[in-house]
Order: structure tokens, then sequence, then C-alpha cells
């Protein structure tokens, strides 16, 4: 029986960086086996298809949900999205859309990033079903925690002191 190797990326991450930190972050989030889901390019320039147009509301509609943050370039293109988060400084206290409040005084620490993080933003666009008035026929690919990944990277581009 031979064992099956996953193909293992090095993080980009930086090792104990707070992502919740004000700055600019550079995000790219990938269709599970880089399928061109969201339509194609014909002499240089991109068509979205109505699952593009769908991911594209989808990215317009983030500061919706998340009103520290606001929205730099970005791009849609045949199967990835590339775009720049700006986290804003907040005082804000509480549970996020995506997060649960966490309670550092409960022995057990919630599960799942952390509020008000590249990655909690990231994750709640990754696992957005279509908006209610869109209607389609083409299947959304499954968000990560059914095992089809998305693939997401994050960099900061610039960062607050």
């Amino acid at each position: 029986m031979t064992m099956r190797h996953k193909n293992h990326r090095r993080s980009i991450r930086l090792k104990g960086y707070d992502y919740t930190r004000a700055g600019a972050y550079f995000v790219s989030i990938c269709t599970k086996d880089r399928a061109c889901l969201f339509g194609d390019v014909a002499d240089g320039v991109m068509r979205l298809n109505q699952m593009g147009h769908i991911v594209r509301q989808c990215w317009l509609a983030i500061p919706d949900h998340f009103p520290h943050v606001l929205l730099d370039e970005f791009v849609v293109m045949p199967n990835h999205v590339h775009g720049i988060l700006v986290i804003m400084p907040t005082h804000d206290v509480g549970a996020t859309h995506a997060s649960p409040l966490q309670n550092d005084d409960t022995p057990t620490r919630p599960r799942g990033p952390q509020p008000r993080s590249v990655a909690s933003i990231v994750g709640s666009f990754s696992s957005n079903p279509p908006p209610p008035n869109a209607s389609t026929n083409i299947a959304a690919p499954p968000a990560r925690r059914s095992g089809n990944a998305i693939t997401t990277n994050i960099s900061s581009v610039t960062t607050n002191p």
C-alpha cells in the first residue's frame, strides 16, 4: 500500500504577525483545481460570465459585512480573484459577521479565524452563497470546510504603525 503525498505549499504569511492590524493586504483567491469558472479572456479583455458577476458582487459587498474594511483595486480572472483589502483602525468590541466573540477567560477558545482578521474576511467571501436575487444554474465551488479548498494567499502590502 502506497502512502499518498499531499501537495504542501509553504505559507507566505508572516509567522506571529497580527493580521487584524490596520493596513492594506493583497489577497489572491483561486478556484479548486484552478477551474475557469468566472469567465474568459478574449483579445486581452476579461469577460465575466454569470458566476464571475456574482463573484464581483460578493467582493463589492465585503464592506457591508465588515465595516472596518475598505476595498482598493481588484480583478476577477477566469480562475481567481486578486484584490487589496484595507483594514481600518477600529475600537469596536463584539462578534463579527463570520466569527464569534472570543473570550480569553474561557478554557477553550473558539475555533476559526480571529475576528476582524484578513482570514475571517476572506473566509466569509469564499464561503458566501450567491445573493438571493441572483438567478443562476451554475453551482458555486464548494467552500473550504467541505474539503474542496479555495486556495488563498495573503500578503501585507503596507501596514500602519
